[in-house]
């Protein structure tokens, strides 16, 4: 194997931990994002049980 094929296979594995990463990011971001929509609900929920 030449030393140009190690570093394109080196690069290639770097960009794919890099896709995976960014894959997990946007799940943690969907899962903050739910929570948040799920806490205002809440929130909601109590301050109309408040004006009663």
């Amino acid at each position: 194997m030449t030393w140009q094929q190690e570093i394109d296979i080196a690069v290639d594995q770097e960009r794919q931990r890099a896709n995976a990463a960014e894959a997990r990011a946007d799940e943690i971001q969907k899962q903050a994002d739910a929570e948040k929509a799920r806490a205002d609900k809440y929130e909601k929920m109590l301050r109309d049980l408040g004006k009663l």
